[in-house]
């Protein structure tokens, strides 16, 4: 295979990155490539290319190209106002985790949450949200979900988290299918928007150096958050390195109780898309990891279970602007999908 490089300008637009990756994204005709695969990319063609290579995979892959298809055309009736109609009964609640990233600047606990639930809402969802601890580590937030989840009624349910949040989900409804999986029994679906779930890359990253260890855990400590939440996060520590067990499930079976349908909403970030404070580190992490949307990587950000859903662009702030229209499509398909009789 003829190796792609960028030699022009030109050859950086939208048209000329797809054009020059087709001879990669040809040798994955029927599945996403493997985390070595990926790494290879990365060294051969540079993350910017595997990163637009990506995207382009998934686009033609089953299930992830017909979930996409699906979902843009939702989110283009719900951005226009077009709501699609539900049966009042099935109509899905979307319950939306507080959180924010550690890594990200100027990002403030939760401040995602009434952006998300206007755009959530055009998909002909409710919302509500679980308020949880920007103090707290991991744990003590996954033990607030539980709570929460043991006191729901609402079915069909959709989860929606993010960064630390998502790995605080995995780490609650792993508990609940382990020690009361009645709890389990109203949640058709889970939507994880970057990484978490699976740990961060750039926890492990700065990780690799004392200094730069020291800096984050003074960081987080000056913003009232726990230094210890960096060895949570890092995709080394041994809980996050676990493969995911019940109740998680894979997009081609049908809804039932205790059986958690899942989407891995993806972020792959530019050099243009990150603050300059980050510039310099960011092109390092790339090279070191791989695409990525500013703190997780692709790897990361895929769950393993159900839907794949890159965006290029997107970074771990999870701009609104950008992600809503994409949100109120994917909840859209979802209700559809759970709220259907056979469901």
């Amino acid at each position: 295979m003829e190796l792609p490089r960028i030699e022009s300008e030109a050859e950086l637009t939208e048209i000329g990155l797809v054009r020059k990756v087709q001879p990669i994204v040809e040798g994955f005709p029927d599945r996403l490539p493997r985390t070595d695969e990926i790494a290879d990319l990365n060294a051969h063609f540079g993350p910017v290319l595997t990163a637009v290579a990506l995207e382009q995979i998934c686009r033609r892959v089953h299930p992830h190209a017909a979930f996409r298809e699906a979902v843009e055309a939702a989110g283009r009736e719900a951005a226009q106002g077009r709501t699609p109609a539900l049966p009042a009964e099935r109509r899905p609640e979307v319950l939306i985790v507080e959180s924010s990233d550690p890594f990200w600047p100027g990002r403030k606990w939760g401040q995602h949450v009434e952006p998300w639930r206007s755009w959530v809402r055009k998909s002909g969802c409710t919302t509500d949200f679980v308020r949880t601890s920007a103090t707290g580590g991991v744990q003590t937030n996954a033990d607030t979900l539980i709570r929460e989840l043991k006191r729901q009624t609402r079915s069909p349910l959709i989860l929606l988290s993010q960064g630390q949040g998502s790995l605080e989900v995995r780490w609650a409804l792993e508990h609940l299918a382990a020690t009361a999986p009645e709890a389990l029994a109203g949640i058709g679906a889970w939507i994880s928007v970057g990484g978490g779930a699976r740990g961060l890359s750039m926890a492990a990253w700065r990780s690799r150096s004392w200094w730069r260890l020291a800096q984050a855990e003074m960081a987080l400590s000056l913003k009232g958050r726990p230094p210890q939440l960096l060895r949570s996060l890092s995709i080394t520590h041994p809980r996050v390195m676990r493969a995911f067990g019940p109740p998680f499930r894979h997009s081609g079976s049908g809804f039932k109780g205790g059986s958690i349908l899942c989407v891995s909403v993806v972020g792959l970030a530019l050099p243009s898309d990150v603050p300059q404070s980050m510039w310099s580190e960011f092109q390092a992490f790339s090279r070191w990891i791989g695409p990525n949307d500013g703190v997780a990587s692709f790897q990361d950000q895929v769950l393993g279970t159900g839907y794949v859903l890159p965006i290029m662009g997107l970074t771990a702030a999870a701009e609104p602007a950008r992600l809503g229209p994409w949100l109120a499509g994917i909840c859209s398909v979802l209700a559809q999908k759970l709220s259907a009789p056979s469901a």
